[in-house]
């Protein structure tokens, strides 16, 4: 099985939106959040925030968002999560400030 088809089988949603940026901005709409994703992010998701770069990492082997921020010299995983309303959720407590142990109901921690 390619990897296509693989990753098709596990993110119909965010296959039907036309990639993860897409997908992400339907899902920020119909939650009313602000993640910052400009308009022009299809598949490659890179945030800039006031604390750093934030980027989103599906998995290919299970349906699963990795959310990492990126600072100059480091970068570290901040949790993950399969649903991409608690996704993009987690995506806006961070870019307001929400402390990384309070982004707990949002991301499972890693």
């Amino acid at each position: 099985m390619n990897m296509d088809a693989h990753r098709k089988d596990l993110y119909p949603d965010v296959t039907a939106s036309g990639g993860l940026g897409p997908a992400m901005r339907e899902a920020a709409q119909l939650r009313g959040c602000d993640t910052g994703l400009g308009p022009w992010a299809v598949d490659v998701v890179s945030i800039q925030t006031a604390r750093g770069f934030l980027s989103v990492d599906p998995a290919t082997e299970e349906r699963l968002f990795r959310l990492s921020v990126g600072i100059p010299g480091f970068d570290w995983e901040i949790g993950s999560t399969g649903d991409l309303g608690l996704l993009v959720e987690a995506v806006a407590a961070w870019r307001e400030g929400i402390p990384l142990d309070e982004l707990e109901p949002y991301l499972n921690r890693t």
